[in-house]
Protein backbone atom coordinates (compact mmCIF):
# COMPACT_ATOMS: atom_id res chain seq x y z
CA UNK A 1 0.00 0.00 0.00
CA UNK A 2 1.34 3.19 -1.36
CA UNK A 3 1.79 5.82 1.43
CA UNK A 4 0.30 9.12 1.06
CA UNK A 5 1.28 12.24 2.75
CA UNK A 6 0.37 15.97 1.73
CA UNK A 7 3.59 17.45 3.26
CA UNK A 8 5.82 16.60 0.85
CA UNK A 9 7.42 18.20 -2.56
CA UNK A 10 4.34 18.81 -5.03
CA UNK A 11 4.12 16.37 -7.98
CA UNK A 12 0.85 16.18 -10.13
CA UNK A 13 -1.86 14.74 -9.13
CA UNK A 14 -2.73 11.68 -11.29
CA UNK A 15 -4.35 7.93 -10.70
CA UNK A 16 -0.71 7.18 -11.33
CA UNK A 17 1.80 9.29 -10.43
CA UNK A 18 5.53 9.17 -9.54
CA UNK A 19 6.95 8.75 -6.63
CA UNK A 20 8.09 11.60 -4.83
CA UNK A 21 11.37 10.33 -3.75
CA UNK A 22 12.11 7.54 -6.31
CA UNK A 23 10.26 8.58 -9.64
CA UNK A 24 8.59 4.94 -9.27
CA UNK A 25 4.90 4.57 -10.69
CA UNK A 26 2.26 4.03 -8.65
CA UNK A 27 -1.21 3.96 -8.65
CA UNK A 28 -2.62 6.77 -6.55
CA UNK A 29 -3.81 9.88 -6.50
CA UNK A 30 -1.64 13.07 -4.93
CA UNK A 31 1.30 13.27 -3.60
CA UNK A 32 2.56 9.34 -2.79
CA UNK A 33 5.66 7.74 -1.80
CA UNK A 34 5.78 3.85 -3.04
CA UNK A 35 7.08 2.41 -0.26
CA UNK A 36 8.29 3.33 3.12
CA UNK A 37 11.63 3.61 2.70
CA UNK A 38 11.46 6.49 0.53
CA UNK A 39 9.09 8.03 2.86
CA UNK A 40 11.68 7.88 5.80
CA UNK A 41 14.18 9.16 3.16
CA UNK A 42 12.34 12.12 2.25
CA UNK A 43 11.25 12.58 6.00
CA UNK A 44 15.01 12.63 6.87
CA UNK A 45 15.28 15.03 4.07
CA UNK A 46 13.02 17.54 5.45
CA UNK A 47 13.24 17.32 8.72
CA UNK A 48 17.14 18.14 8.32
CA UNK A 49 16.20 21.35 6.75
CA UNK A 50 17.57 20.24 3.07
CA UNK A 51 14.36 20.00 0.91
CA UNK A 52 16.17 22.61 -1.51
CA UNK A 53 17.40 18.73 -2.73
CA UNK A 54 13.88 18.43 -4.57
CA UNK A 55 14.15 21.33 -6.59
CA UNK A 56 18.06 20.98 -7.59
CA UNK A 57 18.28 17.34 -8.47
CA UNK A 58 18.63 16.20 -12.20
CA UNK A 59 16.50 13.20 -11.33
CA UNK A 60 14.78 11.07 -9.20
CA UNK A 61 16.54 9.76 -5.66
CA UNK A 62 17.37 5.89 -5.81
CA UNK A 63 15.39 3.96 -3.51
CA UNK A 64 16.17 2.73 -0.35
CA UNK A 65 17.15 -0.66 -0.25
CA UNK A 66 17.91 -1.47 3.72
CA UNK A 67 21.15 -1.20 5.62
CA UNK A 68 24.08 -3.86 5.96
CA UNK A 69 25.82 -5.24 8.20
CA UNK A 70 29.30 -5.57 9.27
CA UNK A 71 31.03 -2.04 9.06
CA UNK A 72 32.17 -2.38 12.49
CA UNK A 73 34.58 -4.99 10.63
CA UNK A 74 36.16 -2.36 8.18
CA UNK A 75 39.38 -0.75 9.87
CA UNK A 76 39.62 3.02 10.03
CA UNK A 77 42.95 4.86 10.47
CA UNK A 78 43.65 7.34 13.67
CA UNK A 79 44.53 10.65 13.32
CA UNK A 80 46.95 12.50 15.60
CA UNK A 81 44.27 14.44 17.58
CA UNK A 82 42.29 10.59 18.07
CA UNK A 83 39.88 11.30 15.23
CA UNK A 84 39.19 8.58 12.74
CA UNK A 85 39.32 8.93 9.32
CA UNK A 86 37.75 6.58 6.47
CA UNK A 87 37.69 6.42 2.56
CA UNK A 88 34.12 5.00 1.25
CA UNK A 89 32.95 5.09 -2.29
CA UNK A 90 29.35 5.93 -2.95
CA UNK A 91 27.08 4.13 -5.49
CA UNK A 92 23.92 5.64 -6.55
CA UNK A 93 25.33 9.78 -7.03
CA UNK A 94 22.88 11.02 -9.78
CA UNK A 95 23.89 14.73 -9.45
CA UNK A 96 25.61 17.53 -7.98
CA UNK A 97 22.24 17.74 -6.09
CA UNK A 98 22.96 13.78 -4.56
CA UNK A 99 26.66 14.75 -3.85
CA UNK A 100 25.26 18.55 -1.60
CA UNK A 101 22.62 16.11 0.28
CA UNK A 102 24.76 13.45 1.40
CA UNK A 103 27.80 15.83 2.48
CA UNK A 104 25.03 17.95 4.28
CA UNK A 105 23.43 14.49 5.85
CA UNK A 106 26.66 13.77 6.84
CA UNK A 107 28.06 16.97 8.32
CA UNK A 108 24.43 16.70 10.08
CA UNK A 109 25.46 13.78 12.31
CA UNK A 110 27.16 13.91 16.19
CA UNK A 111 30.31 13.95 15.91
CA UNK A 112 31.78 14.53 12.16
CA UNK A 113 34.53 16.44 11.75
CA UNK A 114 34.70 16.80 8.13
CA UNK A 115 33.05 15.30 5.21
CA UNK A 116 33.90 15.19 1.48
CA UNK A 117 32.35 13.62 -1.73
CA UNK A 118 33.36 13.89 -5.09
CA UNK A 119 30.54 13.45 -7.66
CA UNK A 120 33.24 12.85 -10.21
CA UNK A 121 34.28 9.39 -8.87
CA UNK A 122 32.14 8.80 -6.26
CA UNK A 123 34.72 8.71 -3.16
CA UNK A 124 33.80 10.07 0.20
CA UNK A 125 36.72 11.21 2.99
CA UNK A 126 35.11 10.76 6.55
CA UNK A 127 36.79 12.40 9.62
CA UNK A 128 34.86 11.99 12.75
CA UNK A 129 35.53 11.61 16.63
CA UNK A 130 34.74 7.94 17.52
CA UNK A 131 33.54 8.95 21.32
CA UNK A 132 30.74 10.30 19.68
CA UNK A 133 29.73 8.44 16.27
CA UNK A 134 31.13 5.81 14.25
CA UNK A 135 31.71 4.27 10.78
CA UNK A 136 28.58 1.89 10.39
CA UNK A 137 26.47 4.82 12.08
CA UNK A 138 27.55 7.27 9.27
CA UNK A 139 27.03 4.35 6.39
CA UNK A 140 24.00 3.74 7.58
CA UNK A 141 22.56 7.18 7.38
CA UNK A 142 23.76 7.25 3.78
CA UNK A 143 21.61 3.89 3.11
CA UNK A 144 19.16 5.51 4.42
CA UNK A 145 19.05 7.97 1.69
CA UNK A 146 18.95 5.48 -0.80
CA UNK A 147 22.77 5.65 -2.05
CA UNK A 148 25.31 3.08 -1.43
CA UNK A 149 28.29 3.57 0.32
CA UNK A 150 31.09 0.88 0.54
CA UNK A 151 34.76 0.21 1.11
CA UNK A 152 37.34 2.75 -1.25
CA UNK A 153 38.91 0.24 -2.77
CA UNK A 154 36.79 -2.70 -2.89
CA UNK A 155 35.60 -4.45 -6.62
CA UNK A 156 34.94 -1.02 -8.41
CA UNK A 157 31.97 -1.22 -11.04
CA UNK A 158 33.33 0.53 -14.57
CA UNK A 159 31.59 4.10 -14.95
CA UNK A 160 30.69 3.87 -18.90
CA UNK A 161 29.86 7.29 -18.98
CA UNK A 162 33.02 8.61 -17.69
CA UNK A 163 34.93 6.06 -19.83
CA UNK A 164 33.45 7.46 -22.80
CA UNK A 165 33.37 10.65 -21.79
CA UNK A 166 37.69 9.56 -21.30
CA UNK A 167 37.95 7.88 -24.63
CA UNK A 168 36.46 10.92 -26.92
CA UNK A 169 39.14 13.04 -25.03
CA UNK A 170 41.82 10.53 -25.54
CA UNK A 171 40.72 10.54 -29.52
CA UNK A 172 40.27 14.18 -29.74
CA UNK A 173 43.43 14.87 -28.23
CA UNK A 174 45.53 13.02 -30.29
CA UNK A 175 43.97 14.08 -33.72
CA UNK A 176 44.28 17.92 -31.87
CA UNK A 177 48.26 16.99 -31.51
CA UNK A 178 48.65 15.55 -34.84
CA UNK A 179 47.25 18.65 -36.46
CA UNK A 180 49.00 21.06 -34.52
CA UNK A 181 52.28 19.38 -35.51
CA UNK A 182 51.22 20.23 -39.36
CA UNK A 183 50.80 23.93 -38.29
CA UNK A 184 53.91 24.21 -36.56
CA UNK A 185 55.73 23.19 -39.32
CA UNK A 186 53.71 25.20 -41.30
CA UNK A 187 55.61 27.86 -39.98
CA UNK A 188 58.97 26.98 -41.36
CA UNK A 189 57.80 25.58 -44.59
CA UNK A 190 55.67 27.87 -46.35
CA UNK A 191 52.27 26.67 -45.97
CA UNK A 192 49.33 28.03 -47.33
CA UNK A 193 47.33 30.20 -44.68
CA UNK A 194 44.18 28.63 -46.26
CA UNK A 195 45.33 25.78 -44.71
CA UNK A 196 46.71 26.96 -41.38
CA UNK A 197 43.15 27.91 -40.73
CA UNK A 198 41.63 24.84 -41.84
CA UNK A 199 43.58 23.18 -39.25
CA UNK A 200 42.95 25.81 -36.98
CA UNK A 201 39.30 25.89 -37.56
CA UNK A 202 39.71 21.55 -37.17
CA UNK A 203 41.12 21.84 -33.87
CA UNK A 204 38.45 24.14 -32.54
CA UNK A 205 35.42 21.78 -33.67
CA UNK A 206 37.25 18.85 -32.74
CA UNK A 207 38.21 20.62 -28.83
CA UNK A 208 34.37 22.09 -28.40
CA UNK A 209 32.69 18.61 -27.68
CA UNK A 210 35.66 17.97 -25.33
CA UNK A 211 35.38 21.21 -23.45
CA UNK A 212 31.56 20.97 -23.48
CA UNK A 213 30.56 17.47 -22.62
CA UNK A 214 33.75 15.28 -21.68
CA UNK A 215 34.58 18.17 -18.99
CA UNK A 216 30.76 18.26 -17.36
CA UNK A 217 31.75 16.16 -14.56
CA UNK A 218 34.51 19.12 -13.49
CA UNK A 219 31.53 21.61 -14.47
CA UNK A 220 29.16 20.45 -12.10
CA UNK A 221 31.07 19.46 -9.44
CA UNK A 222 32.50 23.17 -9.62
CA UNK A 223 29.17 24.87 -9.94
CA UNK A 224 27.10 22.71 -7.55
CA UNK A 225 30.09 23.77 -5.23
CA UNK A 226 28.90 27.58 -4.75
CA UNK A 227 25.58 26.88 -5.43
CA UNK A 228 23.63 27.68 -2.02
CA UNK A 229 25.65 27.37 1.21
CA UNK A 230 27.81 24.34 0.41
CA UNK A 231 30.73 22.70 2.10
CA UNK A 232 33.49 25.03 1.32
CA UNK A 233 35.29 24.15 -2.09
CA UNK A 234 38.88 23.08 -2.22
CA UNK A 235 40.87 20.77 -4.35
CA UNK A 236 40.15 16.74 -3.80
CA UNK A 237 44.22 16.40 -3.45
CA UNK A 238 44.21 18.41 -0.43
CA UNK A 239 41.64 16.17 1.44
CA UNK A 240 42.68 15.23 4.84
CA UNK A 241 41.54 11.28 4.78
CA UNK A 242 43.97 11.27 1.94
CA UNK A 243 46.93 13.06 3.26
CA UNK A 244 46.81 10.37 6.53
CA UNK A 245 45.74 7.59 4.33
CA UNK A 246 49.05 5.29 6.66
CA UNK A 247 51.18 3.30 4.46
CA UNK A 248 51.55 0.30 6.99
CA UNK A 249 51.76 -3.21 5.17
CA UNK A 250 49.61 -4.85 7.29
CA UNK A 251 46.91 -2.05 6.38
CA UNK A 252 45.66 -4.10 3.09
CA UNK A 253 45.42 -7.86 4.77
CA UNK A 254 42.87 -5.92 7.53
CA UNK A 255 41.10 -4.21 4.65
CA UNK A 256 40.97 -7.54 2.88
CA UNK A 257 39.66 -9.11 5.86
CA UNK A 258 36.92 -6.32 6.94
CA UNK A 259 35.45 -6.40 2.69
CA UNK A 260 34.88 -10.58 3.56
CA UNK A 261 33.15 -9.95 6.68
CA UNK A 262 31.05 -6.97 5.35
CA UNK A 263 30.10 -9.15 2.40
CA UNK A 264 29.35 -12.06 4.66
CA UNK A 265 27.31 -9.89 6.65
CA UNK A 266 25.00 -8.88 3.20
CA UNK A 267 25.07 -12.11 2.03
CA UNK A 268 23.54 -13.47 5.09
CA UNK A 269 21.55 -10.84 7.13
CA UNK A 270 19.74 -12.72 9.53
CA UNK A 271 22.72 -14.04 10.76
Amino acid sequence: MPAVTEDAPQTASNTQTGCAWCGAQVEAVGVVYCCHGCETAADMVREAGLGRHFERREAPSPRPSGRSAGWEHLPVETAADGDHVAMLRIDGLRCGSCVWLVERVLQGAPGVREVQVSYASGSCALRFDPTQTDLGQLAHRVEDLGYSPRPSDSGVTPDRALLLRLGLASFVAMNVMMSSVSVYLGWWSGMDPRFTTLLQWTNLILATPVALWAAEPFFVFFFERRRGDPLRSRRLRDLPGRRQLPRQPHHARRLAAGRAALGAARAHPGR
